[in-house]
């Protein structure tokens, strides 16, 4: 269960874009203290001047060249919060993002992770999609529906060892998200509270100008290799309790039934 006045770490990852700016002042807006914000600064050059907050304490770390998930994990042994969440730097949060997170958490029955819908805007500023949907862990070996700053994670899961897999140059968020998939179940707000610059940045493995689809295939390949073992092994167990489910029906035994499917809805 999540407290309300829980330490949360925002980490930004940044390579000295003047969007930071705007992305650290939208943390400064959050209705949640206490805030603390990390910056994993990950390119050569030097970061915008940033304004000041009181109420929640700067730190900047790195300082050198890092990919993406390395960039990623320097921030998670960097983080002194409870409770973590990324921000990219060009992206930013509504007020109620962090509040509505940590109350989804507290009535989640034990959820180490929560998530956020994603409000998606295109190059000119503009809104053109959103992202979100129930949590479903079947479904998440198969499509990413969570972006990097709409979860709030628990230091639970850091301390147990879970890191981004350096080796996924791009769709490193989704690779996580599997990971910690394996351990908790999420709980989804399914509120807009963060707004996406899909088409800005390098990844490739965003939308529009920052979709490039031989990246994204060849990362979206390897998390099928990687993680198609244990989609299959989940799978199969669903549809056991799914198929037991039926069979209880037909000797007339609504307990069992309703046992099987809970236990596969928890699945």
């Amino acid at each position: 269960m999540s407290d309300g006045n829980a330490l949360v770490s925002v980490l930004i990852r940044s390579t000295g874009r003047p969007s930071l700016v705007a992305s650290v002042e939208s943390v400064y807006r959050q209705t949640h203290r206490p805030i603390e914000i990390v910056i994993v600064h990950a390119g050569e050059g030097s970061l915008p001047e940033l304004p000041r907050d009181e109420s929640v304490e700067v730190r900047v770390v790195g300082g050198r060249k890092y990919t993406r998930p390395q960039a990623a994990n320097v921030g998670l042994r960097s983080a002194g919060g409870e409770w973590l969440v990324f921000l990219d730097d060009d992206d930013a949060f509504l007020p109620a993002h962090v509040a509505s997170l940590l109350d989804a958490l507290r009535e989640s029955h034990g959820a180490l992770v929560a998530y956020s819908s994603t409000t998606c805007l295109d190059a000119a500023g503009r809104v053109f999609a959103s992202i979100g949907m129930e949590f479903d862990r079947r479904r998440l070996f198969a499509q990413n529906y969570i972006q990097i700053g709409a979860a709030l994670f628990s230091m639970v899961l850091v301390r147990e060892g879970y890191r981004f897999d350096e080796t996924f140059e791009c769709l490193q968020d989704w690779d996580f998200w599997i990971q910690l998939a394996q351990r908790t179940h999420f709980a989804h707000t399914e509120q807009q509270t963060i707004v996406w610059s899909a088409c800005g940045g390098g990844s490739g493995c965003g939308m529009g100008s920052n979709f490039h689809a031989g990246r994204f295939t060849r990362f979206q390949e390897l998390i099928g290799r990687k993680w198609r073992a244990s989609a299959m092994a989940l799978d199969r167990e669903v549809r056991h309790h799914e198929a037991m489910a039926q069979e209880a029906l037909k000797k007339g035994s609504q307990a069992r039934a309703d046992a099987h499917l809970e236990t596969a809805a928890r699945l």
